[in-house]
């Protein structure tokens, strides 16, 4: 028998080796989002058509441990297991290879788009006795039966490792059989509050390769650039398979851009709509291969949700990564008719891509919570391996760290030629945390009008303005929303960078959005203006030792209070740190 692994997932971590082009993502351990690797279930079905014995362990979905993984490979007399791994989780997948062998005798091969990049690292390890390079479908069923000239695996023997020719990708995705989910824990899925709360939820891929060239992708290193789809016959019999069969409710389309053949995409929902299965679907594409006559013939068939990537507003940021930039007014038409349909949003930005700096990143902020997507996330850039991002950071040295389990997606790894690591990770974060604030404001029905202050404190401002001007003090940070006026500071002569407030984030104000305070240091400003209803206390842990701190607050309360003169204050109005 061949068992099929998808490993336990590493300690402190939730592994969903699909995303990221099947390179994987780990999220925090309160994550609900579990998400198969769709290449096992591929594989499976060939072997089960092969007539071979198969078995999948899927451990993401049926919540394994190591100790669990080992006890049910024990059961069976096994001929091989075939281990699905992923950049972020080789180290740990490694562990758990290491002991199968010494629990059990048998050859271990390791597969996934992981194994494409790093080849010979991979099959040096001890406990590696096979890799499987590419799509792994038919090679796996034919190793089953041997390793000699099988193409696309390499293998020890003799002490050397042979190295077999790769395989080309399958031309035919129709020749595949319908994915083997009966062998997985397919009632445990779930992609959280993206999709109804109705079980089961299932996955469908119905093509392969994106033929754009964002040099920060790792789709096209998985899948290729060669766009690969399957009939719109195919997928509605698998479709009409997995609602029969399974009891589907939800179905997520895994492809990277499912809307590149818009004529295809019509037959498929125009199907949808006649077999009225009444199952609700999300898919992920580019806006630009979308238009309002497809979104509504996409909605009349059941899509309730559709993810596309942003990644900056900045022309310049995209054209240096390779991206086609995305006209505004395009998107914000569909995001909008989207909302008129009810199909719910989610948009993609990336921190810390190639000419991505603070204005730029404050600017895709900005922009993001202006397009008011339903979600939105922020990653920073990150060097897969083998992409033309990669390659640029490793030329210019811009790797600041790299293990592979840190190659997430949300932990900084490298820098740009504007920000280190740290910067690009605080500048994530912030990012994050606006969007998600001004989304549980919208959600709240909280929404309100931002009043400005205009009371003594605010002239009293005009006053301490001539002091930091002598000091050659031009760019700022504002910190809290009352008693200080943003245009008036403007006016006198300085550059809000932005606003910061952790009580009012995703909030507007001057047409800026307000931020929270831990973007401040990478902003690196000059000075923070602090408003009187704020205290300088509050941001000890978010400035930097040579940033001029600003307080009115302390010292206008002795003024008020008669206790300091005027003159006293206009000495005192810089702080340092």
């Amino acid at each position: 028998m061949i068992a099929l692994v998808n490993p336990p997932n590493p300690p402190g971590r939730v592994s969903n080796k699909d995303m990221m082009g099947g390179f994987g993502q780990c999220y925090p351990p309160e994550c609900d989002v579990k998400v198969p690797p769709i290449d096992l279930t591929y594989v499976a079905a060939v072997l089960r058509d092969r007539k071979i014995d198969v078995r999948v362990i899927e451990c993401l979905g049926a919540e394994l441990s190591l100790e669990n993984l080992i006890a049910e490979l024990q059961k069976d007399k096994l001929k091989m297991v075939c281990i699905r791994t992923s950049t972020s989780t080789f180290s740990w997948d490694t562990e758990v290879s290491s002991r199968i062998k010494k629990e059990i005798n048998t050859t271990i091969v390791f597969f996934g788009p992981h194994v494409n990049i790093m080849p010979d690292n991979v099959i040096d390890h001890p406990s590696v006795d096979a890799v499987v390079l590419d799509e792994p479908e038919y090679t796996i069923g034919e190793i089953a039966t041997g390793f000699e000239d099988t193409l696309g695996v390499w293998y020890k023997a003799g002490g050397k490792v042979i190295k077999n020719n790769r395989r080309d990708p399958i031309t035919n995705l129709d020749d595949l059989p319908f994915p083997a989910w009966d062998l997985l824990p397919y009632s445990k899925y779930t992609i959280g509050a993206l999709m109804p709360d109705e079980h089961p939820t299932l996955f469908m891929q119905t093509s392969r390769g994106c033929p754009f060239g964002c040099s920060y992708c790792p789709y096209p290193i998985a899948q290729g650039s060669t766009f690969r789809k399957r009939s719109p016959k195919n997928v509605l019999d698998e479709i009409g398979w997995l609602v029969e069969r399974f009891g589907v409710k939800n179905i997520l389309i895994r492809d990277p851009e499912f809307t590149l053949d818009k004529k295809r995409v019509e037959e498929i929902c125009k199907g949808l709509i006649n077999l009225n299965y009444g199952i609700s679907w999300r898919c992920e594409t580019r806006v630009d291969t979308l238009d309002e006559a497809l979104l509504e013939v996409m909605h009349e068939a059941g899509c309730i949700g559709i993810n596309m990537g942003i990644e900056s507003r900045s022309k310049k940021v995209c054209e240096q990564s390779g991206r086609k930039p995305l006209r505004e007014t395009d998107t914000e038409k569909i995001i909008k008719k989207c909302r008129q349909l009810g199909i719910g949003t989610f948009c993609f930005f990336i921190v810390g891509l190639p000419g991505d700096d603070r204005s730029s990143i404050l600017d895709t902020i900005d922009y993001a919570v202006t397009l008011g997507a339903d979600n939105s996330q922020f990653t920073v850039a990150t060097p897969y391996i083998g992409t033309p991002l990669y390659n640029w950071a490793a030329e210019n040295n811009f790797i600041e760290a790299f293990e592979l389990d840190q190659i997430t997606g949300f932990e900084s790894i490298m820098r740009n030629e504007n920000l280190d690591s740290e910067q690009m990770k605080l500048f994530r974060d912030g990012a994050q945390a606006t969007v998600d604030a001004a989304k549980n404001r919208k959600l709240s029905g909280k929404e309100k009008e931002l009043k400005e202050d205009r009371s003594l404190l605010s002239s009293l401002m005009n006053r301490y303005f001539s002091t930091y001007r002598s000091k050659g003090i031009r760019k700022v940070v504002v910190y809290g929303t009352k008693g200080i006026s943003i245009p008036g500071i403007k006016k006198a002569g300085f550059k809000v960078l932005t606003v910061v407030d952790g009580e009012e984030i995703g909030g507007l104000i001057d047409s800026m959005t307000i931020l929270p305070p831990e973007i401040i240091k990478p902003i690196k400003p000059q000075a923070v203006f602090i408003s009187p209803f704020k205290s300088a206390v509050n941001l000890e842990n978010f400035i930097d030792q040579d940033t001029v701190v600003a307080d009115p607050l302390a010292t206008l309360k002795k003024f008020l209070k008669g206790k300091t003169k005027l003159i006293k204050i206009l000495k005192d109005v810089i702080v340092p740190k």
